[in-house]
């Protein structure tokens, strides 16, 4: 079994191949992220917000089938540091 990494140790072999894996795109290479435009069209993707609020569980890929609880349960996160529990809510915006 390999021995884990001291922070130290993480710190150096970050430091020292960050920039390294270039990706012959040069806006990917200077921030570190891509904009992919036109990907999918917006319409498709809508759907109407549901009438009652709450978590829908859905089963497969027909909106229609799901499993309805009232109260939305959200993510703990617990940090390891702290032991303190957060709330954690994602949501995905499509621009």
């Amino acid at each position: 079994m390999a021995e884990q990494m001291n922070e130290l140790e993480l710190l150096f072999q970050e430091k020292q191949n960050t920039g390294t894996a270039w990706t012959r795109n040069e806006d990917f290479d200077k921030n570190g992220y891509l904009v992919v435009k036109d990907l999918w069209d917006p319409e498709e993707l809508y759907h109407p917000v549901p009438e009652k609020k709450g978590q829908y569980n859905y089963y497969d890929k027909n909106p229609e089938n799901y499993n309805y609880c009232e109260v939305e349960n959200q993510v703990e996160v617990l940090h390891q540091d702290t032991g303190i529990h957060n709330i954690a809510a994602f949501t995905l915006v499509f621009v």
